[in-house]
This record gives C-alpha cells, structure tokens and sequence, in this order.
C-alpha cells in the first residue's frame, strides 16, 4: 500500500525490517530463500521508482545470489526478477537485453504449473502469490513482451502479446492490469 502511495523510501524501509526478520541467508529454508529473493526485488522497485537504477540493479543481483546458494534454479522468484532486470534495461535503452530478460521471465512462468487458490486470493501478499504460481504474473510477462515488440515497431507481435495479457488480467478480474494493457492496446492500434 506505501508503495501505490508513492511512499518508495518508506516502502523501502518496511521491505528492509522485513529482511530483517527473515534470518540469515544461510539458514533458509527454499521456500524462505525465495520469499526472501523477491523482498530484494521489491526493494528493487523502490530503488527503480526513485530513478536509482544502479541500486534496483544491485538488488535484483542480492535475489539472485540467495536463490543460487539455496539451489533454486528456475520457478518464478526467478521469473519476477528477470522480469524486474528487462524493466530495468527498457529503461536504460538496452533493448536486446531487456528482450532477452523478458524472454527468460516468460519461460519461467509458462513452466510454473497450474496455480493453486492462494495464487490468486487477494488476501495473500503479491510475494504470496507469486510462490503459489500467479499467473498473473504470466500476464505481466506478456504484457511486458508486447511493451518491447511495440516500442521496436512490430505491431503484430505485440498485439498477439498484449491480447495474451488482456486475455490472462479478465479470467483473474484483475481490472487495474486490464486498463493498462488496454491503454498499451490502443496505442499500438494508433
């Protein structure tokens, strides 16, 4: 809620005391070694905010080293930080990176199976949701794709990508994500 506020530094210090609590790096168990992952991505997301890319670089980079000293190789901590890291390049320019990145978040959802109901229940945290396999986070993926096919000029790609998205955000009746793949739709359309 901080975060939507606008409130990035504050939001970034509840994620901070959160990490906190979580333990050492070396005594998670997997679960909490990606639980604890993705509260790097989202203190990553502060940093992005705020226009410090540098820093939400260094803390997709902290997710990643926990997830590989627990020995998490793919799911989607994984997929939420290489998504975070093509949010990244997009916005540095690098658009061969940032495709590839995306490209990467993409698999690691689609290979997540079937979501269970604490995928999708709101009452969950979003880091909830996406350990439970949201495929919501699917739908960001994407999204995200058509995002990068539209700003290289390839209409029809994007298109089928945005129309992914849409399709995934109305099955989930998640109507904040439904108005901006729509807004993104229209201005392909244009």
């Amino acid at each position: 809620c901080t975060m939507v506020r606008g409130k990035f530094e504050e939001a970034r210090h509840l994620y901070e005391r959160l990490l906190d609590l979580s333990g050492a790096d070396e005594e998670l168990s997997s679960y909490e070694a990606r639980r604890k992952a993705l509260l790097w991505g989202e203190i990553g997301w502060t940093w992005r905010y705020m226009a410090d890319i540098a820093r939400a670089r260094e803390c997709c980079e902290r997710g990643e080293q926990i997830l590989r000293a627990a020995g998490v190789a793919a799911g989607p901590a994984w997929g939420r930080l290489r998504y975070e890291q093509s949010s990244l390049y997009l916005l540095e320019g690098r658009y061969e990176d940032a495709l590839r990145s995306a490209r990467e978040a993409l698999s690691l959802f689609e290979q997540q199976s079937t979501a269970s109901e604490a995928a999708s229940d709101t009452h969950n945290t979003r880091i909830q949701r996406t350990l439970a396999g949201n495929p919501v986070d699917l739908g960001l993926a994407y999204g995200h794709m058509g995002q990068l096919a539209s700003g290289e000029g390839r209409r029809t790609e994007a298109l089928k990508h945005l129309n992914t998205a849409l399709t995934i955000f109305e099955q989930y009746d998640d109507r904040r994500r439904i108005a901006h793949v729509s807004c993104n739709l229209g201005n392909v359309s244009l």
